[in-house]
């Protein structure tokens, strides 16, 4: 499939086909390639997030979010506030960060119908809001908060649950910058930091604990219950669903590592590897051009060219 696009932002699964996002609009496409609907979104900032059916696109620091499915648009909004962060829930709710005119962030709920049913103030106690991830019950949320200390950077994660008034936790996270939050269960929260990986209960008590020694994260993706970093020594380090490494791969050329189930793919410009768990190499494909990124659909996906 050609996909006409400048360049790939973005590309994630969704029900029956996949998206692909670029600087000026988006495309969805059947498992199959074959392109179902083409959207031209004209943000500055494109972003999107991916609920069961529907998905959300959005235009980060904008104030306009849509609500789309296979065939049409069935919710716009413009907010009063920059949005920070959207992100859909399995359920089809969607979870908006904005900025806020009295506070340092606000957070609004809408369930499938996008009536709002949770509302959450963010204030100088728990810090400035920018990361947002829903729990598999599509019920709890976490918010990652940016919470600096005497000059130095530092993370808070806000755990709430969006049937009840009081929040479940606060956990600080001092001398580090936050950058992906990730449920692995309902209870069990995966937060990637720039200096280490931790497990949260929703009670907020650290379960586990992955250090990166002082290596420098380039990039990393979760899937399910695992996680794979790319540090900057070439290094990519497989984690399971307790954060114990079970495997290490030394490629120097790798810029990018995409999980997928239990898989870890990893592209050397016009090649891309597949390796399993214990990091046994399962297979490798060269492409006529540079890849950007993969994704996996019925098959998986492979972007490349310009």
């Amino acid at each position: 499939a050609k996909t006409a696009m400048v360049s790939v932002l973005d590309a994630k699964p969704v029900t029956g086909g996949f998206l692909v996002l670029g600087d000026t609009d988006l495309a969805l496409y059947s498992n199959h390639g074959n392109q179902l609907r083409r959207i031209q979104h004209g943000f500055a900032r494109p972003a999107i997030s991916v609920g069961n059916t529907r998905f959300c696109l959005y235009s980060r620091t904008g104030s306009e979010l849509r609500i789309e499915n296979r065939s049409r648009t069935l919710y716009t909004k413009n907010f009063e506030q920059p949005i920070v962060a959207a992100e859909m829930g399995k359920d089809n709710s969607v979870g908006v960060l904005t900025r806020s005119a009295r506070y340092t962030g606000e957070l609004m709920v809408y369930d499938r119908q996008f009536n709002e049913v949770f509302h959450w103030y963010a204030t100088d106690n728990e810090g400035t809001p920018y990361l947002l991830n829903f729990a598999p019950n599509s019920k709890k949320v976490a918010v990652g908060c940016l919470a600096p200390a005497d000059g130095v950077m530092g993370l808070k994660v806000q755990i709430l649950d969006t049937t009840k008034d009081k929040p479940l936790s606060l956990v600080e996270l001092p001398s580090c910058q936050g950058y992906r939050l990730h449920w692995f269960s309902d209870s069990t929260l995966f937060v990637m930091t720039d200096q280490f990986c931790v497990l949260l209960d929703d009670k907020g008590k650290e379960k586990a604990r992955y250090s990166y020694n002082g290596r420098t994260l380039v990039t990393a993706d979760v899937s399910g219950k695992n996680a794979a970093l790319l540090f900057k020594d070439g290094g990519v380090v497989l984690l399971d669903e307790k954060l114990n490494p079970t495997a290490e791969l030394q490629s120097p050329k790798t810029t990018k590592v995409v999980l997928s189930g239990k898989q870890a793919y990893t592209i050397q410009e016009n090649q891309v590897q597949c390796f399993a768990t214990d990091g046994k190499l399962v297979g490798s494909q060269f492409f006529d051009h540079e890849v950007s990124t993969l994704v996996q659909a019925e098959s998986m996906m492979v972007f490349y060219g310009s």
